[in-house]
């Protein structure tokens, strides 16, 4: 793992932007882009893989903070044996 690696996730409509930052964090920042189709069923296995692999994970939605993407990811990082942190 590269210390400058950074997960960043999101979904529908504002993925673009996310791929945008990605292009734009680049050579400095490493970014991986994880993008989910759904909050339910969540690709849990894909999230855990991706925050294990980087220093940082990023959350980017534009819908509701509570119930959305962003929490559905926090819960997942949350019930590992060793949590994971996640902004």
């Amino acid at each position: 793992m590269a210390e400058n690696e950074v997960t960043l996730i999101s979904t529908g409509g504002i993925l673009s932007e996310v791929i945008s930052a990605a292009e734009q964090l680049a050579p400095q920042i490493q970014a991986r882009v994880l993008s989910t189709w759904t909050v339910k069923p969540l690709d849990e296995e894909s999230i855990l893989k991706a925050a294990s692999e980087t220093k940082l994970c990023v959350i980017r939605e534009e819908h509701s903070a509570v119930g959305g993407l962003g929490s559905a990811v926090v819960q997942v990082l949350n019930t590992t044996p060793k949590p994971i942190d996640c902004d």
